[in-house]
């Protein structure tokens, strides 16, 4: 079994340059001709740099005062830049948006974060279109996507009639040609979305069998992000990924030859969440980015782009064609605590190295 590891250590020094370099701001904001939100906004985000560029673009034709600039850096290292420009006093970001609930939990109780919903949202879960799980109740974040894991596989590597018997995780397992592959899977300890979709899936018992035949693999490899993962799966230097799938229908969008398929056991989903900085430098553009981002919109904006799951009911699911509509895909963990999932990081990830033999 091989490692791949590719932790952002540049990007973390090169925040902390910046901490030594940018004066601390104040508002961005000035005064537009209409009366509606101007200048600078800037957002923090684990998006794909391309898909949050074009969501940005959408909000500025929206909202043509305001200047938009997006930051793309991985949960954990977005989450430590965040922290260390607001506890020395630098308020950069005006919109940070996350996906491990740990780290809001920690932002609430910091005082990171503004309190109050954007109306868009609001008035979602008042008409039944955003289900109340996907808004804090203490109204400091909402969620926009549901990330889900499920497999991908490369369609010019593997055999298409072993590819159309694939319906189950096991399946993967109990065939000796899919263990003659080289698998690659997310490391739960370093991906956000890895770990709360691992844990839900060994909260509903099918994790640890489907782990530990990965671990008896000498071909597996473990990855800490999706980015360079996928990059193994379409160049070919493994035959499976096991990794968010909106990067693979992305993918197979724009023709690479790959396939996913939803395993009927089910697939876990990890939901990210929006949050307006409490001392954002442009609250006024901040609180309308969060109130367009709540809305049908924003969030058909994003789940295009982002080749997602929305988690309003009245966005349809994209890539079309590709993605089926989340009521035919059984979600393992909805109904399951994330405060649960929180509390059991670490007792989960010693499970997991033991399941892959590290």
């Amino acid at each position: 079994m091989r490692r791949i590891s590719v932790r952002r250590r540049l990007a973390l020094v090169l925040a902390s340059l910046v901490l030594l370099a940018v004066p601390a701001c104040g508002d961005d904001s000035s005064p537009a001709a209409d009366g509606g939100p101007s200048g600078k906004l800037l957002w923090y985000t684990s998006a794909p740099s391309f898909a949050a560029d074009e969501i940005m673009s959408e909000f500025m034709d929206a909202y043509p005062n305001v200047e938009g600039e997006v930051l793309r850096l991985s949960t954990f290292d977005q989450w430590e830049r965040f922290r260390s420009e607001y506890e020395a006093g630098r308020h950069l970001a005006d919109v940070i948006n996350l996906s491990d609930f740990g780290l809001i939990q920690e932002g609430v109780k910091a005082g990171y974060f503004h309190k109050g919903l954007p109306k868009s949202v609001t008035d979602a879960v008042a008409g039944g279109t955003l289900p109340e799980e996907y808004a804090d109740t203490e109204g400091h974040w909402f969620s926009l996507r549901l990330t889900t894991i499920a497999p991908a596989y490369n369609t010019a590597r593997v055999d298409e009639a072993k590819a159309k018997e694939l319906k189950t995780w096991m399946d993967l397992c109990d065939d000796p040609y899919w263990q003659g592959l080289a698998i690659g899977t997310l490391d739960p300890r370093e991906a956000s979305s890895g770990y709360v979709v691992f844990w839900q899936m060994d909260q509903a018992g099918i994790a640890e069998d489907f782990f530990r035949c990965l671990g008896n693999n000498p071909k597996t490899v473990i990855y800490d992000t999706g980015g360079p993962l996928m990059n193994a799966l379409m160049s070919g230097e493994i035959d499976v990924a096991i990794n968010v799938d909106y990067q693979a229908l992305a993918a197979t969008s724009a023709g690479a030859p790959l396939a996913v398929y939803f395993p009927s056991e089910g697939v876990g989903g990890n939901p990210d969440y929006l949050v307006r900085a409490e001392k954002a430098p442009n609250p006024a553009a901040g609180d309308a980015f969060m109130d367009w981002m709540g809305s049908q919109e924003g969030m058909e904006t994003m789940a295009k782009f982002l080749t997602t799951w929305s988690v309003r009911t009245d966005v349809n699911p994209y890539p079309d064609g590709l993605r089926p509509p989340i009521n035919d895909v059984k979600i393992i963990g909805g109904e399951l605590s994330l405060e649960a999932a929180t509390a059991d990081f670490e007792a989960f990830n010693s499970k997991w190295d033991e399941w892959l033999g590290r």
